[in-house]
């Protein structure tokens, strides 16, 4: 039986209500037990054959429909004992039944047969939810249904109109013969038929041809008794669309517990199938082109590798980098560089085999896998496809850019690694742009070995970025005369899982190489504000200096990402931006305005390794710097006369444009004595801390932030410098 009439009955009380009684007025609906009653909503339709009693059967409301079929006016009807309508046999399991609805609150769903004018039985389904009277009282609705027809009692009717008017889910259920004999509101809004047209239709109606098979062998374990929860699948709807479904499947029993029909419980998973395979596909897919990233080519390698141990066949890998791309970067800005890069990937694509791999590794790094070669001169001709395509400049939409392209091709077979093949066509590549840009070569481990270490160190650097094992260390900068920590240093350092940790020294001449220098001096900056903000609150006039690389001069990464730390919560003034001297130097223009939008914002400027330089006083009237910070080259030989010139030459240059001083490398309380002597305010150095990780940083912040003098904490080498830092770093 259909529940499209059963689903409407609430609003047909509300809409029969300005012609009938004003009992109706008072209506509400309770709710059932998978949410509000269908249909209750307002704008619904109205229905007709449809009355409404009370507790003890008198009818408060019926409409002229079904009045007119029990022969009477509604006047003559309301206020009238229902059962008087109801056929005799039927009458008082029927007053029972509303009896033992009253008493527990629970309608069990029951179809009462009411005797018509013309003699003929009228079906009417007691509503399985009750309706509240405005004095709290329970009112039952009754709605005249159609002729229960052939797949069902009585009372397997009501129960299965019962289910489809109590819960919202689309809901479908098969009886004999695998025939629909339940279809509710909300399975003809998924799918698009009505009931008219899906009763009695075969189950296979909605079930595509090549799932036949398998929604048989799930129906027939139905059948024999089980329950299936969620079974993800593919339903037609009427217009030959496809929805993606979970679907719960129960046995409909009857009293004695036989298995007469199969109960289906629909969800709409569409959306969620479609978030699913679009984060799978960003796991997998570089953002920014949309070609494979190294997780999937490297997946894709392991495949390819088991196909050539078990045919015997070889792959190749090509290796590919753009030359002086990051001077198209540093030039036109990081938006045409990515512009750039999204037309490299599609050349790419067009000139290689459609059965090949084109990967990004990330910066200007493609690979090609190229399966199923059969020897070194199929692969020569990909290679040359490639190199060709490349002979015409790459079309933007306001320029247009001469592209060259530097390869490293290897060979690999059944015996080959995934990791051995990308770190030799690495090294390849290397090889070849080092004898010649624009060129392509092969893996040859006679020549240029320390290449491999060099790619295998970039390898590395990048992961290292990605998981996470760069982190900032931070040095204490504390006050010359009152030996009190004032601030602090961030710097970066690698904490590798086999080398242990790495001094930025040892590998960011290597990030700057390979385009990530920017990337880990973002990461610092931001890492050290969400420190920031905590020890803010311990030691409030706090300022913490962070270096940023020049590339980040050239673009609006690093306004971006000050601008969004600041609406973060972070003070902008207690950070301190520091750049070399001769970083501002390569672009003075350009560099100037950032800083200045920079200062204007609130953080402080701060020239590191300042007198090293060729421009110092010529430029620094126009930078807007708050702090020098004096080269430890000038404080290393102190008191030595002519350093000892030079640094106060320094702080007369400071006190004339009114900026802070930092004396840096400060190893000995001699030097530290000196520099107090010449009224320089601040300095760091192993005198006072080595760099520290954040947490040991914190317990010196919670230790009044005054650091012991050196005799008391340090241990001396020969000539009075520090050995041993007062504070080594450890790992938190």
């Amino acid at each position: 039986m259909g529940a499209r009439g059963l689903a409407d009955q609430t609003t047909g009380v509300r809409a029969g209500a300005a012609g009938a009684t004003s009992s109706e007025d008072k209506l509400s609906t309770r709710e059932g037990a998978c949410g509000t009653m269908p249909g209750a909503g307002a704008g619904a339709p109205a229905r007709s054959g449809l009355a409404v009693v009370d507790g003890t059967g008198r009818v408060v409301y019926i409409d002229e429909d079904l009045a007119g079929k029990l022969g009477l006016a509604p006047g003559e009807i309301v206020g009238a004992d229902i059962f008087r309508f109801v056929a005799e046999p039927r009458r008082s399991a029927a007053r029972q039944a509303l009896r033992r609805s009253v008493r527990t609150g629970r309608v069990d769903a029951a179809l009462w047969q009411l005797q018509g004018a013309s003699g003929g039985a009228l079906y009417a389904l007691l509503g399985t939810t009750p309706l509240v009277g405005a004095s709290g009282e329970l009112l039952f609705s009754l709605s005249v249904r159609p002729r229960p027809h052939r797949y069902g009692s009585l009372q397997r009717q009501a129960l299965l109109a019962s289910i489809a008017l109590e819960c919202d889910q689309p809901i479908v259920a098969i009886g004999a013969g695998s025939l629909l004999e339940l279809w509710n509101p909300a399975a003809e809004e998924l799918f698009g038929w009505t009931e008219a047209e899906v009763i009695g239709a075969p189950a296979t109606l909605m079930v595509p041809e090549d799932r036949h098979v398998e929604e048989a062998e799930l129906l027939s374990r139905v059948w024999a008794g089980e329950v299936l929860s969620r079974v993800d699948t593919v339903r037609v709807c009427k217009h030959g669309s496809k929805v993606e479904v979970s679907i719960s499947y129960a046995p409909l029993r009857d009293r004695w517990g036989q298995v007469t029909g199969v109960y289906e419980l629909v969800r709409d998973i569409t959306q969620q199938k479609a978030s699913e395979r679009a984060l799978a596909f960003q796991a997998m897919h570089d953002h920014l082109t949309g070609l494979p990233n190294r997780s999937l080519l490297e997946d894709r390698m392991s495949h390819a590798l088991e196909r050539c141990r078990r045919e015997g066949r070889s792959l190749g890998v090509i290796f590919f980098d753009l030359d002086h791309f990051k001077t198209v970067n540093d030039t036109a800005g990081h938006e045409v560089g990515d512009r750039l890069l999204r037309a490299v990937a599609t050349r790419l694509r067009q000139s290689v085999r459609s059965m090949d791999t084109v990967a990004r590794l990330g910066g200007d790094e493609f690979v090609v896998l190229c399966e199923d070669i059969e020897d070194d001169a199929q692969l020569d001709t990909i290679v040359s496809h490639v190199t060709e395509s490349f002979t015409e400049p790459v079309m933007l939409p306001d320029r247009q850019v001469w592209v060259s392209l530097s390869g490293g091709v290897v060979r690999g077979g059944p015996s080959s690694s995934v990791a051995q093949l990308l770190s030799q066509a690495d090294a390849a590549m290397y090889q070849a742009k080092d004898r010649q840009r624009g060129s392509v070569g092969r893996y040859d481990p006679r020549t240029r070995p320390d290449l491999e270490r060099r790619a295998e160190g970039s390898r590395r650097l990048r992961l290292g970025l990605e998981y996470q094992e760069l982190v900032p260390y931070f040095q204490p900068i504390v006050d010359l005369h009152t030996g009190r920590m004032v601030g602090a240093e961030a710097l970066v350092r690698w904490e590798d899982p086999g080398r242990g940790v790495i001094s930025a020294k040892d590998f960011i001449s290597l990030a700057e190489e390979i385009g990530i220098v920017g990337e880990i001096s973002e990461f610092v900056l931001a890492a050290t504000a969400e420190h920031l903000k905590e020890w803010l609150r311990i030691a409030p006039g706090l300022r913490v200096t962070v270096n940023i690389s020049p590339t980040q001069l050239r673009g609006p990464s690093l306004l971006s990402l000050a601008r969004s730390l600041v609406d973060d919560g972070l003070p902008a003034g207690a950070v301190i931006l520091e750049l070399t001297e001769s970083a501002i130097m390569e672009d003075t223009a350009a560099g100037t305005s950032i800083l200045q939008e920079l200062r204007a914002a609130g953080f402080g400027i701060a020239i590191d390794d300042f007198g090293t330089g060729y421009s110092s006083l010529a430029y620094l009237k126009q930078l807007p710097a708050t702090v020098i910070k004096v080269d430890q080259a000038f404080t290393a030989a102190l008191p030595d006369p002519q350093d000892l010139s030079i640094v106060m030459a320094i702080l007369a240059i400071a006190d004339t444009f009114g900026l802070n001083v930092v004396a840096e490398g400060i190893e000995t309380q001699g030097q530290a004595e000196v520099l107090r002597s010449l009224g320089c305010p601040q300095g760091q150095g192993y005198l006072f801390a080595r760099p520290l990780p954040a947490c040991r940083f914190s317990e010196l912040l919670l230790d009044d932030a005054k650091l012991p003098s050196l005799p008391d904490r340090a241990a001396r080498a020969p000539g009075g410098r520090l050995e041993e830092g007062l504070v080594a770093p450890a790992t938190c």
